[in-house]
């Protein structure tokens, strides 16, 4: 698990020593205030160029909403917006978390939805700073197994993201300093 604080975050919404966390904390240059990432949660950071789409990042924001309601449907579970927080909402309790950072247009950071994480985690934070108000998971609303569903879920996240953005998504590709070096060397001869 990792805590992240948003760049204007308020560190009066963690509740444990930073100087000695039990987890990992880090700011970040997204939007939002302190949540938490952990197993069992699917994280999405999408790398958009919304030039190519609207530029208008409550348009955007609401995409991103509108891909994990799309997604939880799915699963007979209604999912909806909150007047005035971001993310996605099950009753009065938060499932999905959305901070984003855009520079020149190009899109950072971006949603994380709870499936099957650790929910106690939130325990020690205000989660996105909102006083009053819990965090949910898909396990927590359905009789979900872990890792077989998280699979499922993800899937069905990545298919909307796509329906909803009109695109064909990618695969990560991590690279080292050797294959930089070798894709160098290719591109001379």
């Amino acid at each position: 698990p990792v805590y992240t604080l948003g760049r204007g975050s308020d560190v009066g919404h963690v509740g444990f020593d930073m100087d000695d966390p039990d987890y990992p904390i880090h700011r970040t240059e997204r939007g939002g205030e302190v949540t938490c990432h952990a197993p069992g949660q699917i994280v999405i950071y999408p790398i958009i160029n919304l030039t190519r789409y609207k530029k208008d990042l409550h348009w955007y924001l609401f995409q991103l909403e509108e891909v994990v309601i799309e997604t939880l449907k799915q699963y007979g579970v209604t999912g909806r917006r909150d007047e005035e927080h971001t993310g996605v909402w099950v009753g009065s309790e938060k499932i999905a978390a959305v901070g984003i950072n855009v520079t020149r247009w190009w899109t950072m950071h971006g949603l994380a939805l709870n499936v099957c994480n650790d929910l106690q985690l939130f325990d020690r934070i205000t989660p996105c700073g909102i006083e009053g108000r819990g965090v949910c998971s898909l396990q927590s609303i359905l009789d979900l197994r872990t890792d077989a569903d998280l699979a499922e879920v993800e899937g069905q996240l990545l298919h909307h993201f796509q329906d909803m953005f009109h695109c064909t998504l990618l695969a990560a590709r991590t690279t080292t300093a050797d294959d930089d070096r070798r894709d160098e060397a290719e591109r001379i001869h």
